[in-house]
This record gives structure tokens, sequence and C-alpha cells, in this order.
């Protein structure tokens, strides 16, 4: 019962992070990537914000800014 429930909303609250903070941040914070794309990648279930939880934690802390 646990899996059955607690996963989809895992999912979906790593989803709604994920697109808020991706609305959120500042251009030279998202990779090089626009942010429609981010916004595309994130929709993809668990690997979209999972992708873009880290990137967005190499940028911040390796100090690499695109543009």
């Amino acid at each position: 019962m646990l899996i059955r429930v607690g996963l989809p909303i895992l999912a979906v609250g790593l989803l709604v992070y994920a697109l808020v903070d991706v609305l959120g941040a500042p251009a030279n914070e998202r990779a090089g990537l626009p942010r429609w794309g981010w916004v595309l990648i994130v929709l993809i279930p668990v690997l979209g914000p999972l992708a873009w939880i880290y990137v967005r934690t190499v940028v911040r802390h390796t100090g690499r800014r695109d543009r």
C-alpha cells in the first residue's frame, strides 16, 4: 500500500518542486537551456525533475555559468 500511494506522491512532489524552481531560476543557472526547454524536460516523470535538481546543484556549486 505504501508503495502504491507513496511513490506517486513523491513523483508529484518532485514535479511540483522542480517546476517552481525552474520558473524561478535566473537564466545563468539553467545551464544554457531556455526556461521552456527545462519545463519540457521536467515534465518527464521522475527523471526530468531529478535531472533539473542535479544540473542546478552542479551549476551552483561549480560556479559554471553559461552566457
